[in-house]
């Protein structure tokens, strides 16, 4: 019996330089001007973080995937495990949620 794969699920929605992502109950905040990441979980403040690397490698790393994103609207993606950029993303977004807990060996808070 073959294993069924998940994809990675992700909604994303620009607004000018503001980008968010929601993913698993979660929403990402990204302030592009401010160099600002903050997680929002029901509506409150989760984790803020402040840092131009990240907020670079997370913009970066989004739109080499999902390419262009129309303005004011949410937009729906799903990426199959497979595709190496999707797991860096999903587990950027997993240490995003999670506060770092965890070493990484790519991790976005490093310019580079």
């Amino acid at each position: 019996m073959q294993k069924k794969r998940e994809n990675f699920n992700i909604a994303v929605k620009t607004n000018g330089r503001i980008v968010r992502i929601r993913s698993g109950g979660y929403e990402i905040k990204i302030d592009i001007d401010k160099n600002q990441v903050t997680v929002f979980k029901d509506g409150t403040i989760v984790h803020e973080y402040s840092n131009a690397c990240l907020v670079q490698n997370l913009v970066e790393l989004l739109f080499r995937l999902v390419k262009g994103i129309p303005e004011e609207r949410w937009v729906t993606f799903s990426f199959e495990k497979t595709v190496p950029e999707a797991r860096r993303m999903q587990a950027w977004i997993l240490a995003l949620i999670t506060n770092f807990s965890v070493p990484m060996r790519h991790n976005p808070m490093i310019c580079g």
